[in-house]
């Protein structure tokens, strides 16, 4: 939530969440529109976001192991 009260940070108009998340509490702490997609393109872009997320969070991991390796 610090994210977007940052100055440089713009609040978008909507956001897509996945269902695991309580889209209307994020709606109310943020003071934007929140929504779940259940099919079609916006749900296939979440699907996506989601699937590159993990992919950037494994290669981070992944570096910070070799790192801790190498300083042993």
């Amino acid at each position: 939530m610090a994210f977007y009260n940052h100055p440089n940070h713009l609040r978008p108009k909507e956001l897509l969440v996945p269902d695991q998340l309580d889209a209307k509490l994020l709606a109310r702490s943020l003071d934007i529109k929140v929504r779940i997609p259940k099919k079609g393109e916006k749900k296939i872009l979440l699907e996506q976001l989601q699937k590159d997320a993990q992919i950037v969070l494994d290669a981070h991991l992944k570096m910070l192991h070799y790192a801790e390796q190498k300083d042993e």
